[in-house]
């Protein structure tokens, strides 16, 4: 502990910044992670379909939003966007 902290900071802080770093590394913080970055994915799906189907279609957004807001699988999401290239 003393190596760390080099006399520069307080052992609390030394030992908060060793709690977060064991947080970080535990399976359960992982799959959290893991987990946001998928509803991050699927969010950014939703908003390049619905922006599509807008201009490319003249769609009325807020019909888009909510029809396309029901799918929760980014597979299917992913595959949509697939089949526009």
């Amino acid at each position: 502990m003393g190596i760390l902290a080099g006399g520069k900071y307080a052992a609390e802080v030394v030992y908060s910044m060793i709690r977060r770093e064991m947080v970080m590394q535990s399976p359960v913080y992982q799959e959290w992670v893991k987990e946001e970055r998928i509803e991050g994915r699927i969010e950014k799906a939703r908003e390049d379909i619905c922006k599509f189907m807008v201009r490319r279609f003249g769609a009325d957004p807020d019909e888009i939003t909510q029809k396309i807001g029901q799918i929760s699988s980014l597979e299917i999401l992913d595959k949509l966007m697939e089949d526009w290239n």
